[in-house]
């Protein structure tokens, strides 16, 4: 099993253990970085007892940066733009497709990066 934080979707260095992939998992299933809960309790996070549930394997809700609106989930982000928007994924994505004809466009316009001209 491969570990992804929920946050900033950085791919954790294990894939079999959860700790020493450097992520944390709350009782409501959001996988984070330990950064993030360091973070959020200002502290930094050892997986001491009175941080983690009682079976001493998930993080309490009360230390989940995700469960307390401290951080937003990526795919919790992605889905409220849907909803503003009131456009589904797909939509969104054939509305890129005809907007930009090229990869470099689009991601010039996402990260606001000025193309150089190109002379014919």
């Amino acid at each position: 099993m491969a570990y992804e934080c929920d946050i900033c979707n950085v791919l954790g260095r294990n894939n079999n253990d959860i700790i020493e992939s450097d992520m944390v998992e709350c009782v409501d299933s959001h996988v984070m970085c330990r950064k993030h809960v360091s973070k959020f309790i200002e502290k930094p996070f050892n997986y001491q007892r009175k941080y983690m549930a009682k079976n001493e394997c998930y993080l309490k809700k009360l230390y989940c940066p995700i469960c307390n609106l401290k951080e937003i989930a990526y795919f919790h982000y992605v889905r409220y733009i849907e909803r503003i928007l009131k456009k589904t994924h797909s939509e969104i994505c054939d509305e890129i497709k005809l907007k930009f004809k090229t990869y470099k466009k689009f991601y010039g316009f996402i990260f606001d990066v000025k193309q150089k001209k190109t002379k014919k």
